[in-house]
């Protein structure tokens, strides 16, 4: 039975990086999406006394990877 299952977890691998290879352009604009939409969210809930650190919160998207940051100076680094 443990055969089993390790081998539908190997082939369900295989499939989804083979996925993800084909389609890296749909990966991407999907994570665009949702980058625009976590960045509205953020902003909407970020604390405003000047709007620097409202303003400063942004987001990119590089080879599958949806990176959210803020780049004003006294913006808490989290990981």
């Amino acid at each position: 039975m443990w055969k089993i299952i390790i081998r539908r977890f190997i082939l369900f691998k295989s499939n989804t990086d083979r996925f993800f290879a084909q389609n890296e352009e749909q990966v991407n604009a999907g994570l665009e999406e949702v980058g625009a939409m976590l960045k509205a969210e953020i902003r909407s809930a970020t604390p405003v006394r000047t709007g620097n650190l409202r303003d400063s919160n942004d987001y990119e998207v590089s080879e599958k990877v949806l990176t959210l940051y803020n780049t004003a100076e006294y913006a808490k680094r989290s990981e």
